[in-house]
């Protein structure tokens, strides 16, 4: 059942058994898990769809960042509006200590999350829950015979992508248990006398309304940087906010690194590489697309002390240099805005350079939508690297001065790609290299460390901000996802990874959603 915030009365208490806060991937997911049995309130600070007017209350500071109002989507469905599909588990090395990453570990393994990885791979719409890469191997496409101590391939799937707020809308409206309030936007959590547990969830909308929900379990699930945001602000009763006893909320921002950061030539009796490309194959009666990406082994990693990145191809139009054009530029950022569905308030200054440049406006166009035909012509590709974030305590979320139209603090965000990223993106550069070359395939190009370098972006992948450890001293929530010092309050999504790994999050961030609703189900039949 859907509702408009703004149409509640004034100093209305809404009453449920569980409110979540945010539908996207993370809060949708454990909504209609829970929703079976269980009265769930779900706020959304957004429509159906993004307008500007919402989007601006995400807008914060962010040196060297992307506009955090850009790298951010509210609304029904959250970023899955945009999402690109990517899917893949984390590997087991990430679950697991290394010294070199602070030595914060997972507080479980990665066959614990096996069975809502899984579960997630439903929702997310892909195929049977296999990534070894020969499975996945056939006549028309099959990995590089390669040096395996020198280069692995690994598999992707890709989801559709699932627009959840689309292909979960008729379930969400058909629930009698599910509540969905749109255009609510979380103010604060007011804690009992004790502080011990959280007695109200206050909720304030963009034309002046005003309410409460009271519930037994409140579950944020707004994002890496709205999550820590909203803690932040609930300091009446907890000085410096909900959950920051030890000054750890916010901290340990991760983000992955993306960067084009080379190239590939290919000798002209290289194999096909169709199997690097997006290709869709037929396994246990589903149609799945999958893709090959090239990593590093697994023994380099661990015994050089790197962190785990993967090198794959950009298609063959991405290396002409047309696209290297203002014209091109602000052809991919109208094309970004379409599919989101809103305008960026600068939107005239990349209409002006698409108009000054028609001939790299329209090369771009042409480049993106002819027909690609033969992939395996091209003999020079563009590869394009990103890596997993190192976990530092100076990457941060933090409150500044400024407020938004709710009168909230705006945030900002301290963010830089570690040296470690870069050292690891170069190492898998040579690795892949020595690869091609041993194999009388080719050879590889790094641009990284080089004159020119090419800036590195990051993937809008907000993580670790509430990172989930058992020692409160360590982490904001504990190994079932609770808050340390609020007995009823818990968080999911990704703020809670204490390591990244390279995999895109959504599928991890489904899984986890899935894990803490059979734990919140447990407990409220207790």
């Amino acid at each position: 059942m859907f509702e408009d915030a703004r149409k509640i009365p004034l100093d209305t208490v809404v009453d449920a058994d569980v409110c979540v806060v945010g539908a996207g991937p993370a809060g949708l997911s454990l909504a209609l898990q829970l929703s079976s049995s269980t009265r769930v309130c779900l706020l959304e600070a957004g429509g159906l769809r993004p307008d500007r007017a919402t989007q601006d209350l995400l807008r914060g500071e962010g040196p060297g960042y992307l506009a955090l109002e850009d790298a951010q989507l509210s609304c029904f469905g959250g970023t899955t509006r945009v999402w690109s599909g990517w899917c893949r588990p984390l590997d087991e090395s990430v679950f697991r200590p290394r010294d070199w990453m602070g030595a914060v570990s997972w507080p479980f393994e990665r066959e614990d999350l096996d069975p809502y990885y899984e579960r997630a791979h439903e929702l997310c719409e892909l195929g049977p829950y296999e990534y070894d890469t020969s499975w996945w191997a056939d006549e028309s496409s099959a990995p590089l015979m390669l040096a395996r101590d020198l280069t692995t391939t690994t598999v992707f799937q890709f989801s559709p992508p699932t627009r959840f707020g689309t292909t979960y809308r008729r379930e969400v409206s058909d629930s009698p248990k599910l509540q969905v309030l749109l255009r609510a936007v979380a103010t604060e959590l007011v804690a009992t006398e004790s502080g011990r547990r959280i007695d109200r969830l206050r909720v304030r909308t963009l034309t002046g309304g005003s309410f409460e929900v009271v519930a037994r379990l409140y579950v944020l699930a707004a994002g890496g940087i709205e999550n820590p945001r909203l803690l932040l602000l609930s300091d009446r009763s907890h000085t410096g906010g909900v959950g920051n006893e030890h000054g750890l909320v916010g901290r340990y921002f991760m983000e992955h690194p993306y960067v084009n950061s080379g190239w590939l030539s290919l000798d002209r009796d290289c194999p096909s590489l169709a199997f690097y490309w997006p290709h869709r194959l037929r396994r246990n009666g589903i149609s799945t697309t999958v893709r090959g990406v090239f990593t590093m082994p697994r023994e380099e990693v661990l015994s050089q002390r790197l962190v785990n990145c993967a090198l794959f191809l950009l298609p063959p139009y991405e290396a002409h240099p047309a696209l290297a054009t203002k014209g091109a530029d602000a052809l991919r950022v109208l094309a970004t805005s379409v599919r989101r569905g809103w305008l960026p308030p600068d939107i005239g200054r990349h209409v002006a350079d698409a108009v000054r440049d028609p001939r790299g406006t329209m090369s771009a166009a042409y480049l993106r939508l002819r027909p690609q035909g033969d992939l395996d012509r091209a003999r020079r590709l563009r590869l394009r690297a990103y890596c997993e974030p190192l976990p530092r305590h100076d990457q941060r979320v933090a409150l500044r001065r400024s407020r938004d139209a709710l009168g909230r603090h705006r945030v900002r965000l301290a963010w830089e790609p570690s040296d470690l990223a870069r050292r690891s993106m170069r190492r898998a550069h040579e690795l892949m290299d020595a690869a091609f070359r041993q194999a009388g395939l080719g050879q590889v190009e790094c641009l990284l460390g080089k004159p020119g370098e090419p800036p590195i972006e990051g993937g809008k992948h907000h993580m670790g901000t509430t990172r989930m450890h058992p020692d409160p001293k360590r982490g904001v929530v504990d190994q079932n996802s609770r808050v340390h010092g609020a007995d009823n309050l818990f968080v999911t999504g990704s703020s809670v990874f204490p390591t990244a790994g390279y995999a895109n999050p959504t599928l991890t961030i489904v899984a986890l959603a899935l894990r803490l609703a059979d734990h919140l189900q447990a407990r409220l039949a207790d």
